[in-house]
């Protein structure tokens, strides 16, 4: 794997600080109340002088827990889909794409929040197989996503194409939307660049947005927000990605380097997925997957630009 990513826009996270029990997700914390906001949170961990912009830089997003088994034309990770017969099922190097989730934006809590379609639905697919995890310009077409203005195609699933392995034939599980919250970004998001936070203020902020998740419904996936990263900050594969380059210490070096977090910043979760033991998903070691999309494609539904980025623990 080529070599980490290092930020300069800010401090690392303290060390021993591991991020990689974000995915088995910790339960809502009552004790600290749901009328807690954002920017009283930010006050008690003092961070009055960034307050400001991270409340500007707060999104919508829609939590996706895991439910029963199903097969169902409803929103769901893995099984077949509902995706209606006349539409190609995708490939990439020849191989078809495993099936990874359907969403049925008519049953999305304000999907316009989230600048989606408030009706059809959304089938995401990745190759799951050949090792693409988004970190080379190569990885293009690795993943899809499918835009069904019709909706789910109720009458039956598709079946799976016969080439596709056993191993990427997962189960289906139900996908139950909460209403929609409220996602902060990562201290290393790229629209927190030019803050340039200090030591001290990361370390703050760290824990603060502990805390924050902790008020939000205990699953990992979800819906549109800021992605909640396992390791380095996933929008800056994409853009790198865009300039035929893979990510290194050397896309941040010289005055480019605030176009970088421009360019980069330009990038939004579209979905994250965990791993589910019942559809029989592993993302690596406890890892996960995040389809990004740039802010201009999103708004016109432009999803055939998605990229992906795997993280694993």
């Amino acid at each position: 794997m080529q070599e980490q990513l290092r930020m300069r826009s800010g401090p690392p996270l303290a060390q021993g600080r591991s991020r990689t029990a974000v995915v088995r997700r910790r339960s809502r914390n009552d004790k600290m109340g749901a009328m807690v906001n954002v920017r009283e949170l930010l006050h008690m961990h003092h961070l009055d002088r960034i307050a400001t912009e991270i409340e500007a830089a707060a999104l919508p997003t829609v939590f996706l827990a895991p439910g029963q088994p199903s097969e169902s034309a409803v929103s769901r990770m893995g099984g077949r889909p509902n995706l209606n017969p006349d539409v190609q099922w995708p490939e990439w190097r020849g191989r078809p794409l495993a099936f990874i989730a359907q969403i049925d934006l008519s049953r999305v809590p304000s999907a316009s929040s989230l600048k989606l379609p408030d009706s059809g639905a959304l089938y995401f697919f990745y190759e799951g197989g050949l090792g693409a995890w988004g970190y080379d310009p190569g990885d293009r077409g690795c993943a899809q996503v499918i835009y069904e203005s019709r909706g789910l195609f109720e009458p039956a699933v598709r079946p799976f194409p016969e080439s596709l392995t056993a191993e990427l034939r997962f189960q289906g599980v139900r996908l139950e939307p909460s209403g929609v919250e409220l996602s902060l970004p990562d201290c290393t998001d790229p629209i927190l660049a030019p803050l340039q936070l200090t030591q001290e203020e990361c370390d703050s902020y760290f824990e603060c947005l502990a805390a924050w998740r902790n008020l939000m419904p205990p699953t990992f996936h979800r819906l549109g927000g800021h992605p909640e990263a396992l390791q380095d900050e996933p929008k800056y594969y994409p853009y790198a990605a865009s300039l035929g380059m893979q990510v290194s210490s050397s896309l941040f070096e010289g005055a480019e380097e605030p176009d970088v977090h421009r360019g980069a910043a330009e990038w939004e979760l579209l979905l994250q997925l965990g791993p589910d033991e019942s559809a029989g998903m592993h993302w690596g070691d406890e890892g996960a997957v995040y389809f990004l999309i740039r802010r201009a494609d999103r708004a016109q539904w432009r999803f055939d630009s998605v990229w992906l980025v795997l993280q694993s623990c």
